[in-house]
């Protein structure tokens, strides 16, 4: 017997599984599943689809069982490792806006995450840009795990060894973005608000 399914996202898509026998015996088989050693109902006739969205993640997500059987006894199990995942979201975003100043005993930090299956890329643009100016940094991200969820975060800083001078010409539209491989050739990326930075200078 054989199992066919897919690597899907995580939103608004059917799973199709499919059992099948290589001999349909008699009386015909019909099919029992589970999903983790839990009993799961339809699927008799050896297909069974799930409807499935992000909030279900955890709940399609695993291995799924078909097992035939007639009057006479059950065939040999399939086994199928269904992967579901989820598109990112935004959590937390940046600030609209956020006005700073330039000195050096001043901090400033913003933060950036996603929450997706898997995990997301992150990255940032500075007045639609790739490259970020000489007066702030990243610092590298942090990725926490809630059951089959990650949450990647990344801050935005003041570069330690910055001074006035590049910290002033820091000002202007910042944009972080995160990208998630939802497999089969699908590619979901979602961006922060932009933040506009209004940086301020102390008269010496």
């Amino acid at each position: 017997m054989s199992v066919i399914g897919s690597i899907v996202e995580g939103e608004n898509l059917n799973i199709d599984i499919t059992c099948s026998v290589s001999d349909p015996g008699y009386p015909q088989a019909t099919f029992k599943w589970s999903k983790d050693n839990q009993d799961q109902s339809g699927g008799e006739d050896g297909t069974i689809t799930i409807r499935q969205r992000s909030a279900t993640v955890s709940k399609h997500d695993g291995i799924w069982t078909c097992i035939p059987s007639n009057s006479e006894g059950k065939g040999l199990r399939a086994d199928i490792y269904v992967v579901v995942n989820a598109k990112a979201h935004l959590s937390p975003s940046l600030p609209r806006t956020l006005t700073v100043v330039a000195d050096p005993k001043d901090s400033f930090n913003v933060t950036c995450g996603f929450i997706s299956k898997p995990s997301v890329i992150i990255s940032w643009t500075y007045n639609n840009n790739n490259i970020l100016p000489d007066g702030v940094i990243t610092q590298p991200i942090t990725t926490t795990s809630s059951g089959k969820m990650s949450t990647v975060t990344q801050k935005l800083l003041w570069n330690p060894n910055s001074d006035i001078s590049s910290r002033r010409s820091a000002g202007g539209v910042y944009l972080c973005k995160g990208t998630v491989d939802l497999g089969q050739g699908r590619v979901d990326t979602k961006q922060s608000d932009q933040m506009i930075l209004t940086v301020e200078c102390k008269y010496y």
